[in-house]
């Protein structure tokens, strides 16, 4: 597949770039769009509550790390009052037939299914949610997780989950249980200063994925190489 290609146009951060060094080719960083519509009034921002998270994602409920959500907030819950918000397809029936039974008597985690992110619910939700949890294990850049960013939910993430985090979200050194309840017990505990700091720098840091920083990147990449032709996969 790549014998006779030129160059590779990614997405994603040094996780996504390191998968393709071992083919030696110029490599060009394309960053995703996400939707336009969407926005927050930052004085909404005091409507957060520092102990509702939420979880955000399209299929591969297991690749996408909700398992160890599920789990880990369950085992929270049994020494904190914490919140989660679930919003994933429900045709993974085998993912289903084994986690639903955990949280349909849980008053603490509620099930949406897949929303649509210009639905009421969907605003509904992230304008209390102040956390999204994501442990992916390989994404590009979950677009999931930056159309949350622009509604001004903090990101919980895996290095694996393609974004940079820097100092507005959070990153989990690993993907299992017990480092996941680190960081839930570590975000609900920081105080109110830092907590509207990382409200705002995540909602700064979402219009990095805009139409204007796609096109620029792209075109980036194809002036910038300098071979005779460029291939994308």
């Amino acid at each position: 597949r790549f014998k006779n290609v030129d160059s590779i146009f990614y997405i994603g951060n040094k996780f996504s770039e390191n998968s393709y060094k071992i083919h030696q080719k110029p490599l060009f960083r394309i960053y995703p769009s996400i939707s336009q519509t969407l926005n927050i009034n930052l004085n909404d921002l005091i409507k957060k509550d520092k102990k509702r998270f939420i979880y955000f994602g399209g299929s591969g409920c297991i690749c996408k790390g909700l398992d160890l959500v599920i789990d880990s907030v369950i085992e929270v819950l049994k020494y904190e009052e914490i919140f989660l918000d679930i919003c994933a397809p429900e045709n993974e029936l085998d993912f289903w037939r084994e986690y639903q039974p955990k949280i349909s008597n849980n008053d603490h985690i509620n099930y949406y299914g897949f929303i649509d992110i210009n639905s009421k619910n969907f605003l509904n939700l992230t304008t209390k949610a102040a956390f999204n949890i994501f442990p992916a294990s390989s994404e590009g850049s979950a677009t999931s997780v930056l159309t949350c960013m622009r509604r001004s939910v903090i990101p919980v993430v895996t290095y694996e989950a393609g974004i940079d985090v820097k100092d507005f979200g959070y990153l989990l050194k690993s993907n299992n249980v017990e480092e996941i309840k680190y960081v839930l017990n570590k975000c609900i505990k920081i105080s109110d200063s830092e907590f509207q700091e990382r409200l705002i720098k995540t909602y700064n840091q979402s219009w990095n994925y805009s139409p204007e920083m796609f096109v620029n990147s792209f075109r980036n990449g194809i002036l910038n190489n300098n071979t005779k032709t460029v291939s994308k996969l």
